[in-house]
C-alpha cells in the first residue's frame, strides 16, 4: 500500500527549514540545497513541491506571515474579548519585537 503523504504538512516542513536557514544566513544566502538539508529531505523533494527558488521564497514568506498573524492573534486574545485600539497596537508591536527565538528568526 502506498504511503499517504500530507502535502501541506510537507510544504510547511520545508518552509520551516527555509525560515531557519534564512534566520541564520540571511535570505539572500538561502539555496534550495540548504533548505533540503535543513528539512532532512532530498533536493528533488524540495524541487517537487517548489519548482523554483522564487516559489519557495514566496511560500516561505506567506508561511511567515501566517505565523506572525497567529502571534498577534494570540496576544489580542489574551487582551480580552474586546481589545481597544491601544491593546491592538500593543499586541502588534509586542509581537513584532525580537524578544524570543521565534521573533528573532522572523526579523
Amino acid at each position: 500500500m502506498p504511503k499517504r503523504v500530507d502535502h501541506e504538512e510537507r510544504r510547511t516542513q520545508i518552509a520551516e527549514a527555509l525560515i531557519q536557514v534564512a534566520g541564520r544566513r540571511g535570505l539572500h544566502a538561502v539555496g534550495m540545497r540548504d533548505v533540503a538539508a535543513e528539512a532532512g529531505v532530498s533536493l528533488r523533494l524540495v524541487q517537487y513541491y517548489f519548482e523554483t527558488k522564487e516559489k519557495l521564497l514566496f511560500y516561505g514568506l506567506q508561511h511567515l506571515t501566517d505565523r506572525f498573524t497567529a502571534r498577534v492573534g494570540a496576544r489580542l486574545a489574551a487582551a480580552g474579548p474586546d481589545p481597544g485600539p491601544r491593546a491592538t497596537i500593543e499586541a502588534l508591536l509586542l509581537a513584532s519585537l525580537p524578544t524570543d527565538p521565534e521573533s528573532r528568526t522572523f526579523h
